[in-house]
């Protein structure tokens, strides 16, 4: 332990939001102990079917008493009081090991004693004291105790900018007596999750447990995809998500910018691409991310150690490109859309033209620039079989692979010349001939359903990155609204449908929590591809979501995600998702009342939106003639008319810009 004598120290309070520091110490992990059922199709029947009956009654449970036994301890610490409940029922996500000294002492203010780099974890101390804010009445409060908190940094400068996120460690040391806490860490990451740990300490009294935990993530990876293309989320919207990340110890924001639909880029290389690419406002106002907007996002982002990745997709889902010159893509806006592509308007960026190459080239030397993390991931989903080539099925295949084997060997120079590394979809390893042309280390984010036979043939080709994020289970559009990837238990109860003369509409639910946070994403799974694992994300795809359901969307079923990435086998209800439920339902009150997120109920089953929501780009589509909209599907895709195949007709039911953030309204913690 390194004393305070022994540190190049500067003193702040809290409120001063001055610069802030931490040390290093061992992390001891104990043996684990699994939580989920051993088989994947057990683990998801269990908790779906218990999911529908305890989700209603979770919120109310959270305020019932619950007797539990915390870790055995010979911590000894001097509290004024005794806590009335285990420690451990107020952090999210688990700590790896917690010794409960069984005691509290009220607290009125933070006083920081650090060694770390100016301005490092500012943002975390002023989330500690908006924390403290939250639950501190202070009209009523009887003592002005100002608790000291030492940290000290081992490594100070080794996390000082957002390209040394990836690979940071995280772990930490946290010890609460009554006189003060000391918080030891190797970098400024593992000193910003302490304080937030330390935040989820605090009573709804105001009152601190005195506890003594050392902590550390199960995995590296542990994200969230946000869809910014299908429907536009101003800077706001993404940064106060960005919070909830934090909050939930979540390290990757993984932004899907662009797709067909939309380029919400102020790009000055080619302002035609946001010019006749981008959403208005009614007043005719561009919905798009400066330079300055994105450079200001990342910093944000970096100082609650989240890595911000952006996505690049490429060759398909590129339509947009189309506005630069029709010639560099392929199938442009063809109808009907369902012979074309998976989701109308259709089109590719089209390799065999140079001057799509060169858009490419700008592209990451450009806008990849104002991205300071190592990795762009490349897209590569989705790319039809006759994506170059309305000729026969087996033609048409074989022509995609040639296209796509070509396009490779010029993509990863221009990645590697300018600094950055390659991370893609999973249809890379099997679906186009390319796999061998990929490095190994490249992260693969897998998507596709059933999961376990794709990861075992990643890990068996070598690749040695897998991240999961499966629609089956962890896609967090999957509703009624989405119907595609909801389970078969999700699809009939509630039977219940949107009220919506004339239009397919779809009966059931969401993903709940219960059945995310059930999913196991090492079963199943053989040593190389275990080893292989690291880590996942839950994904929003926002063709469905606008910014008024934005957070409840997001909130806080990834945040049960993330507490299977960060603690999966040390959850100390050991398979009881009622009392999970209750750290939630906590957790998710610190999330609307210090973040101002708009988080679901955990009963909430995504089922009560009222409208099947399509992405901006049927708001400028002409009511009378809809002409990339037009599909041939009739009577079966959810949110079409029943007779009729216009993609883009439900729109004149609502009206976009008036669906808006509203700020939550405050609720109780329960304790």
């Amino acid at each position: 332990m390194l004393l305070e004598s022994d540190l190049e120290m500067r003193e702040w309070k809290v409120d001063d939001q001055g610069p802030n520091k931490t040390a290093a110490t061992a992390i001891t992990v104990p043996t684990p102990r699994k939580w989920n059922p051993r088989n994947k199709m057990v683990a998801l029947t269990v908790a779906m079917a218990v999911a529908l009956a305890l989700a209603l009654a979770i919120a109310a449970a959270a305020t019932r008493g619950f007797s539990a036994s915390s870790s055995s301890s010979s911590f000894a610490a001097n509290g004024t009081n005794p806590s009335v409940r285990p420690a451990e029922e107020y952090l999210w996500p688990a700590v790896r090991k917690i010794e409960d000294a069984h005691k509290q002492v009220p607290v009125s203010a933070f006083q920081i004693i650090s060694n770390a780099p100016e301005g490092t974890t500012t943002a975390a101390f002023a989330a500690l004291q908006r924390s403290l804010d939250s639950k501190l009445n202070k009209a009523t409060t009887n003592t002005s105790f100002v608790y000291k908190i030492t940290l000290s940094v081992a490594q100070p400068e080794a996390v000082t900018g957002p390209e040394h996120l990836d690979g940071a460690d995280e772990s930490y040391s946290l010890t609460l007596l009554a006189s003060g806490a000391t918080i030891h860490a190797n970098t400024t990451a593992g000193t910003r999750y302490a304080l937030q740990t330390l935040s989820q300490l605090i009573t709804s009294s105001g009152s601190l447990l005195l506890v003594n935990i050392t902590d550390s993530p199960r995995f590296p990876y542990r994200g969230l995809l946000l869809d910014t293309a299908r429907n536009y989320f101003p800077p706001q919207d993404i940064l106060r998500v960005l919070d909830g990340l934090y909050m939930s110890k979540m390290n990757v924001f993984h932004w899907h910018i662009y797709d067909s639909q939309s380029f919400p880029l102020q790009w000055d290389l080619y302002p035609q691409l946001s010019e006749l690419g981008a959403y208005r406002y009614r007043n005719g106002t561009k919905k798009v991310y400066t330079k300055a907007d994105v450079q200001h996002i990342v910093q944000y982002a970096f100082e609650r150690n989240i890595r911000v990745i952006p996505e690049f997709d490429l060759p398909g889902h590129s339509a947009v490109f189309g506005f630069i010159s029709s010639d560099l893509v392929s199938h442009w806006n063809s109808t009907p859309w369902e012979s074309f592509c998976v989701q109308p308007p259709c089109g590719q960026l089209d390799p065999r033209n140079k001057a799509a190459i060169k858009v490419v080239e700008d592209l990451i030397t450009d806008i990849g620039s104002w991205f300071k993390d190592p990795y762009i991931h490349v897209g590569h989903d989705e790319l039809p079989h006759n994506a170059y080539d309305d000729e026969t099925a087996a033609r048409a295949k074989s022509n995609r692979t040639q296209i796509m084997r070509d396009f490779e060997t010029q993509l990863l120079p221009i990645l590697q010349k300018n600094g950055k590394k390659y991370t893609a979809w999973d249809e890379v390893i099997a679906d186009y001939g390319i796999g061998d042309l990929i490095p190994r280390t490249s992260p693969i984010t897998i998507w596709r359903f059933p999961s376990i036979p794709r990861i075992l043939q990643a890990a068996s080709s070598n690749f040695t990155n897998l991240v999961l994020g499966p629609a089956d289970a962890w896609y967090l559009d999957c509703s009624p609204s989405a119907p595609w990837c909801q389970m078969p238990g999700e699809r009939a109860s509630p039977p219940t449908r949107y009220d919506l003369p004339g239009f397919v509409t779809a009966p059931g639910r969401w993903h709940s929590w219960a059945v995310m946070y059930a999913w196991d994403p090492l079963v199943g799974l053989d040593a190389p591809a275990r080893a292989a694992v690291r880590g996942g994300f839950g994904a929003l795809w926002s063709e469905t979501v606008k910014r008024h359901n934005l957070d409840r969307y997001v909130f806080p079923r990834v945040s049960a995600i993330g507490e299977r990435l960060w603690s999966y086998d040390v959850v100390p209800e050991d398979g009881n998702v009622e009392a999970v439920g209750r750290r939630l339902t906590r957790f998710r009150a610190a999330l609307v009342n210090e973040a101002r997120i708009g988080a679901a109920e955990l009963g909430y089953l995504g089922n009560e939106e009222g409208m099947v929501y399509r992405p901006e780009a049927c708001d400028s589509v002409s009511k009378s003639v809809a002409e990339w909209s037009q599909g041939k599907t009739v009577g079966g895709l959810v949110g079409n008319r029943i007779d009729g195949g216009d993609y883009c007709a439900i729109i004149a039911l609502y009206d976009t810009d008036s669906l808006v953030y509203v700020n939550p309204e405050r609720v109780n913690y329960g304790y």
